[in-house]
């Protein structure tokens, strides 16, 4: 993108102008602010993962890491970054040995990421440390399964973005006109079970019909509104 100086002007005067997308680079964090008048700006903010996390360094669980069953050390391949909730909480999973790599298709939102799990922020270093281990990658997540070997990486989540909301999430609601809108699709899931070395996780509606046709495993409170389908790996 081109780099134009500031000079003091109001965002809100600056898009009337230029009718443009800006994208606001800050020691603190970045923002991006899309010209369409309906859709929120947006910065990173670690959302529900600071009291997921929270919750689980108390020696509480969370229902995204029982599904996928990370271990100390292991490597997490994360398809469907986004804001990178749950890549923070598969960070903690995997411990100070562990790695996730999130696949961000979007490049702003690659880029407003990459730059927010860096930051030190107001949160304890057991947390900003599992931000620091996530490797965020710009791409074609199914694109990048194809590249890498058989059974290479321990675990592989998949989120892709619903169709509809189906809560009310500041987080999800900002994200969403931005967001890559890929389906879940057989590709993706044959891809995803040849690359884990243990299993594949998803994250779908509760009465998802992906459940049965890909036979997954629910995981999670069965009157949530998502669940988590988890399935061993072809090893």
């Amino acid at each position: 993108m081109p780099y134009v100086p500031r000079d003091k002007r109001s965002i809100q005067r600056w898009q009337r102008e230029t009718g443009e997308d800006i994208y606001i680079v800050a020691a603190g964090g970045d923002t991006y602010y899309p010209a369409t008048k309906a859709a929120e700006p947006l910065a990173f903010h670690p959302s529900m993962a600071w009291l997921r996390g929270l919750q689980v360094h108390r020696g509480g669980s969370d229902p995204l890491l029982e599904a996928a069953g990370v271990r100390e050390g292991d490597t997490v391949f994360d398809a469907t970054l986004g804001f990178g909730a749950d890549s923070i909480m598969l960070a903690l999973g995997a411990g100070k040995t562990g790695t996730v790599l999130g696949i961000e298709k979007q490049p702003v939102v690659a880029s407003l990421v990459r730059k927010g799990l860096r930051l030190p922020g107001d949160y304890p270093s057991w947390f900003t440390d599992a931000m620091q281990r996530i490797t965020v990658v710009r791409g074609d997540s199914l694109r990048l399964l194809r590249l890498l070997p058989d059974s290479c990486i321990d675990v592989v989540y998949l989120d892709p973005m619903f169709a509809e909301a189906i809560d009310t999430s500041p987080a999800i609601d900002r994200l969403r006109p931005v967001a890559a809108t890929d389906p879940l699709s057989t590709a993706w899931i044959e891809e995803a079970l040849r690359v884990a070395w243990r299993r594949i996780v998803v994250k779908d509606y509760a009465d998802s019909p992906h459940f049965k046709q890909y036979q997954l495993t629910p995981a999670g409170r069965r009157s949530a509104a998502v669940r988590y389908g988890w399935k061993e790996a072809y090893t």
